[in-house]
Order: structure tokens, then C-alpha cells, then sequence
């Protein structure tokens, strides 16, 4: 018990009654995401896009000119970010909210036959240079936003987190307080060392 109140306290909510659907889309969607992290590290948009299964595509920061960093698991270009929203709009794929996520995980059943998550890790104001994009092919997507000392330059403010979550396409979900991620770790090496401030 009170390991729940704690994990509860390190995402940033009140505590609530075990079993309320926000848990479960919680515990779904961090289950979902550790073991494609887990299995499969960060692959191509075309690799996942291959596959019968949900492909959830989680992208960092996004960049828009050439002095930035490369393209890599932390970062990717606009106009390959552009490019692949594109491919997947031309396939056919529909993008899911959160909680159509947890449904298909739960269920099975997908609400089309080419389904994928557009996902946005760590809350990055640069993440921001997606929305004309996924606005264009009406792509829903969740953000997740480190709620403590993730706000402010180079992460989004409060306001630009509640403009984006008022776009009904649009969630926004807390990660963590504090990110407190070491380089080289895995998903699992973090929760086995994670600590009740976190």
C-alpha cells in the first residue's frame, strides 16, 4: 500500500481508488511502453509500420535546423518527422489516444486494420513543431511531460502544455516528477533502483 501511494505521489496525482480507469490507462500504458523499450529500443517509423501488431512511435526532440543534434533516439529532423507522418497517412494508419491504446491492449480489437500511437517523451518545447504536422493529417498523439523540474526552457511551460491539451486529439500524461535517468540505463535497471522521491 504504501508503495502505491508513493508510485502515485511520483506521477504527480492524488491518490484514488485502486481500479479507476486513470490507473489502469497508467499502468497499461507504462507496461506497453517499458516492454517496447525493453524489446525493441527506438526503430524506424518504417520498420514498426511493417508489422500486424500496435507500433507505438515515440519521438524526443524535434529539430528544425541544421545545428542541432543529429538524428538519433533523442532527436530527429522536422522533415523526417514530416516524411514519416506522411508514410503513415498514406498507408492508411490511424493514430490512437491514450486511452484507445489501453482499449486495443486490453481488448485486441483495433479501431481500423493499420493502427499506431504517436507518442513524445520528456515534454521538449520542441515537440511543439509537430502539432502543424499531426494537425494536417489529423493524427491524435500523447504527450508525456516531466511534471517537477521538467517545465520551463528547453521543456514546454504550463501554458503550452494546457494549449496542447485542449485539442481533443491531443493527451497529456505526467511521466515522472524528476526524470531521474542515467545515461545507459534501461527501462528496468530504473525501476528496480527507482526510490520514492521519484
Amino acid at each position: 500500500m504504501q508503495d502505491d501511494v508513493e508510485h502515485k505521489r511520483a506521477y504527480g496525482r492524488r491518490p484514488s481508488a485502486p481500479g479507476t480507469d486513470r490507473d489502469a490507462l497508467r499502468d497499461a500504458i507504462a507496461k506497453v511502453l517499458a516492454a517496447i523499450v525493453a524489446v525493441c529500443g527506438t526503430p524506424s517509423v518504417y520498420a514498426v509500420a511493417a508489422q500486424r501488431d500496435l507500433p507505438i512511435i515515440v519521438y524526443h526532440q524535434i529539430r528544425n535546423t541544421d545545428d542541432g543534434p543529429p538524428d538519433s533516439a533523442e532527436a530527429i529532423a522536422l522533415t523526417r518527422f514530416e516524411s514519416e507522418m506522411r508514410y503513415l497517412h498514406e498507408q492508411g494508419y490511424v493514430a490512437l489516444s491514450a486511452q484507445e491504446v489501453v482499449n486495443f491492449v486490453h481488448s485486441g480489437k483495433a479501431p481500423g486494420t493499420r493502427i499506431v500511437a504517436v507518442q513524445f517523451d520528456d515534454g521538449w518545447k520542441s515537440a511543439q513543431l509537430a502539432l502543424p504536422v499531426l494537425d494536417r493529417y489529423g493524427f491524435k498523439a500523447t504527450f508525456w511531460i516531466i511534471a517537477g523540474k521538467g517545465i520551463g526552457w528547453p521543456h514546454m511551460d504550463w501554458d503550452e502544455i494546457e494549449a496542447i491539451a485542449h485539442n481533443p486529439r491531443y493527451d497529456v500524461y505526467s511521466q515522472s516528477m524528476t526524470h531521474p535517468w542515467k545515461k545507459g540505463d534501461t527501462m528496468l535497471d530504473w525501476m528496480n533502483t527507482r526510490q520514492g522521491s521519484r
